[in-house]
């Protein structure tokens, strides 16, 4: 499920996230990698963690509503 979320993501979205938490890299190293602000990192990790939770619940419900049907 979390494979699928993140491929569901706009690039720049997957892209602080797999930074973020599977990299272990700082607000610091991500602002310099991608040539933004720490403050804009921060921004878009924030949306990017609301998407990740929007999508991924998005997907469960659609899932719960599949296997529902088939009962």
């Amino acid at each position: 499920m979390v494979n699928t979320t993140m491929s569901q993501l706009p690039p720049q979205y997957r892209e602080v996230l797999e930074a973020k938490y599977i990299r272990d890299s700082t607000v610091r190293d991500m602002a310099a990698a991608l040539a933004i602000t720490e403050k804009a990192v921060e921004s878009r990790l924030s949306r990017a963690r609301t998407a990740f939770r929007e999508t991924f619940l998005s997907l469960v419900k659609n899932l719960n509503v599949a296997q529902a049907s088939r009962l």
